[in-house]
């Protein structure tokens, strides 16, 4: 029997919220998983990491939610046969050598799995004219749907490629890191007829095109994503619409959302219960929803499924289960005993979570003196609401949040937080 205590993630039980969007429908359609748990599936394998998963496993079209270790991502087999990320984007094929003169190429992030642009005829030929990218401007030397191709991919414009596809129609791509302005990264393509008609002559309406994009929210948070919604960019106003691929995974359990099935076992009654275990997408927010009080009321054991654990602004599709494992107060000890600091001023910043809210408030600190002292001095006089610090009776520095919320720190000058023995091996930092 397990032991009392174990939690099962129930995939069969699970449901798991994932639709995928048609830009010219302008519908979506709910995608099931399948689950991968076995480590012969996957590439990589090293430890409790691992860096794909195998081109054999699955058709190309398909979803997989890695369970085999506790990140739980989300993976698509695109038309290149290769499994990408979802979410996942920065383009290797476009700093490859020889890009600027390739026609084709093989997509390794799931932004650039789905065509930004598609043409919707196939001229055999174009004028040798040019049209406009990104404020870049295209010349198409040759006469050919493949020039041109071969012309954007020369052109180096930031975060774009094009290839001529299986049907002979002209595609162009946003690995999510283009800039439509030549300064700002929005993802998107800006595009316009030069001198020329290739636009026409390919089927593609000049305007502003964005890379498919990745949404995880609740059902009450559907994306604006059609034609009818609009985006306001430098002043100017252009359809949302987001290309087919794009993917909305609702987070909550209406209308076939999300619904991750998390099991307690009892030793007593020999029995597994159900325990809730909602999505939020960064823990501040989901310290809101668990608790107006800031943290203090979370018990022991709460138990809630962390989207896009890097809290990446671009979110990647990953997931992992956390567990309330102490009540409030929230405390973490460094692990230098008396420690002796940089001399000179040193400087961190902290972050803390406060009631009912999702956003961190951040504190800039500056000190310099070099014991442990003087960092917890430093804390003291920081103005912050429920951060606090104390150096214990082994000198160690110990920080805590008095209504059990999130500490964060990031180091600076002096790296004193390092000296300290704050570091993310610590419990609850």
């Amino acid at each position: 029997a397990p032991k009392d205590g174990t939690y099962w993630f129930d995939t069969d039980d699970s449901l798991y919220g994932i639709f995928q969007w048609n830009g010219s429908t302008q519908q979506f359609t709910n995608k099931a998983p399948t689950i991968i748990s076995a480590a012969s599936d996957l590439t990589g394998v090293s430890g409790a990491t691992y860096t794909g998963v195998k081109g054999s496993v699955g058709a190309k079209g398909d979803y997989a939610l890695v369970t085999w270790n506790t990140e739980n991502k989300l993976w698509y087999k695109n038309t290149d046969n290769a499994w990408v990320q979802v979410g996942s984007e920065d383009e290797s094929a476009f700093d490859a050598v020889g890009f600027g003169s390739s026609s084709t190429w093989n997509s390794t992030t799931w932004r650039t799995s789905w065509p930004t642009i598609s043409a919707t005829l196939t001229p055999s030929t174009l004028g040798s004219t040019n049209i406009i990218i990104n404020n870049t401007q295209v010349n198409n030397a040759g006469s050919t749907p493949t020039s041109l191709v071969e012309a954007i991919n020369g052109a180096g414009i930031s975060g774009v490629g094009a290839k001529v596809d299986a049907n002979d129609r002209v595609t162009i791509y946003s690995d999510g890191t283009s800039s439509t302005d030549g300064t700002t990264t929005d993802g998107a393509i800006l595009i316009a007829e030069g001198t020329g008609t290739i636009l026409t002559d390919l089927g593609i309406t000049a305007g502003y095109y964005h890379a498919p994009e990745l949404q995880i929210s609740a059902h009450s948070s559907v994306p604006l994503w059609r034609s009818t919604d609009r985006v306001e960019i430098a002043g100017s106003s252009y359809s949302a619409l987001r290309p087919t691929g794009s993917v909305y995974i609702k987070t909550t359990a209406p209308n076939v959302g999300a619904s991750w099935k998390v099991k307690l076992y009892s030793s007593g009654t020999g029995l597994w219960s159900t325990v809730s275990a909602p999505i939020y997408n960064t823990r501040a927010e989901a310290i809101k929803n668990l608790d107006s009080e800031g943290g203090k009321n979370i018990a022991t054991g709460t138990v809630f499924v962390l989207a896009n654990t890097t809290e990446d602004t671009n979110a990647l599709a990953d997931f992992k289960l956390m567990r309330r494992q102490t009540p409030s107060p929230t405390s973490a000890t460094g692990s230098v005993a008396s420690p002796t600091l940089a001399a000179g001023t040193k400087t961190f910043t902290i972050r803390e979570t406060r009631k009912n809210t999702t956003a961190f408030t951040s504190v800039a600190v500056s000190f310099t003196g070099t014991t442990a002292e003087a960092f917890v001095e430093a804390i003291s006089d920081a103005g912050l609401t429920n951060v606090t610090a104390e150096v214990t009776s082994e000198g160690k520095v110990k920080v805590s949040h008095t209504i059990g919320g999130e500490i964060r720190f990031a180091d600076g000058t002096g790296t004193p937080v390092a000296g300290v023995g704050l570091t993310a091996t610590v419990d609850n930092v």
